[in-house]
């Protein structure tokens, strides 16, 4: 008899890594958002080396359009460390996790998955036929694994996880948000300088969630860049996309690529042009149609990044900039 295999829920966020601290309580933070379809539920956890953002250090938003404004927040919480459990009912179509570190460094690892809730409202009798594959009956459901054809009437039908799936034509929009923290100094950038925190030198950026599953393949459409900070002279960067780890950055250092590290670089994304913010506090800087194809490691569903600077520029203190890079998965 075959071995049958549980369907991997779609992840919100996933992440195993350091968080930079500050002195004035508002570190790194990381974020994922996914598209729910449905009532659904949010389960996940979170363990911790420090204390989270005072406050807000942890929230869960919801959406009633698809992500374009967040309708509800969770009630935000200081969490210190440990590891906590969570589970939320999701009402919204998009639902977003948010972790945002305190005044200390921090290493996080946390795990959200978003699962449909199924009504319970099915009928008592199936039938189907099928052919190329294998029927699954449970409570007025049917599944099917490696299906070449089904038919079903009276009942649901659902596939297993698996390259032949139904009800899904062409891939799947995904949006990976990360951060670039740096720390409270203004020292000027050179040019060719990385991007970095120095309270967090030996930890290269991931992007989490790039792929649907463990070396799985995927296409960068667009990348939305937001600086914290808007200045005259803004900023003129590349961001270097890898499918692996490579040496890890030092902030306002000369960016240290070796041949075999150049060989993991999957693409090299200019940000050149900023918009200013609403606030004039903030600015944004957009780059699109890039199809950039890549194929994630084996192991992860993760790619890497660092900015790397192409002009002099003095930043302000505490500078962040936030990346939410639009992907194309197959």
């Amino acid at each position: 008899m075959s071995k049958l295999y549980v369907q991997q829920s779609a992840s919100v966020l996933d992440y195993s890594g350091a968080l930079a601290g500050s002195n004035a309580g508002i570190g790194g933070s990381i974020s994922g958002s996914l598209y729910c379809n449905g009532f659904s539920r949010l389960v996940g956890m979170l363990t911790l080396t420090a204390s989270l953002q005072s406050g807000s250090g942890f929230q869960v938003l919801q959406s009633a359009d698809s992500g374009t404004n967040w309708d509800l927040k969770s009630a935000c919480q200081t969490l210190a460390a440990g590891t906590s459990p969570f589970s939320f009912e999701i009402l919204g179509d998009a639902v977003k996790v948010l972790v945002s570190n305190g005044s200390s460094a921090n290493t996080v690892r946390t795990l959200w998955r978003v699962i449909p809730i199924q009504s319970p409202d099915l009928p008592a009798r199936l039938s189907a036929s099928i052919s190329g594959g294998s029927v699954i009956a449970t409570s007025g459901s049917i599944v099917v694994t490696n299906q070449i054809s089904a038919s079903v009437s009276g009942g649901s039908i659902a596939s297993l996880a698996g390259e032949n799936h139904i009800g899904e034509i062409g891939g799947r929009t995904t949006v990976v948000t990360a951060c670039f923290p740096r720390d409270a100094n203004t020292t000027q950038y050179a040019i060719g300088d990385m991007w970095a925190s120095g309270s967090t030198n030996g930890t290269l950026v991931r992007l989490p969630g790039c792929a649907r599953k463990n070396n799985g393949s995927g296409v960068i459409d667009r990348i939305v860049l937001i600086d914290s900070a808007s200045q005259a002279t803004m900023p003129q960067l590349y961001l270097y996309i890898f499918d692996n780890v490579i040496t890890s950055p030092s902030d306002n250092a000369p960016f240290p690529l070796t041949d075999a590290e150049a060989e993991t670089i999957i693409g090299v994304i200019p940000v050149t042009s900023w918009y200013p913010g609403g606030s004039a506090l903030n600015a944004i800087s957009v780059v699109s149609n890039l199809t950039i194809p890549f194929v994630c490691q084996s192991a992860c569903n993760s790619l890497w990044a660092i900015p790397v600077l192409q002009n002099t520029y003095t930043p302000t203190s505490a500078e962040n900039l936030t990346a939410r890079i639009g992907i194309l998965q197959d």
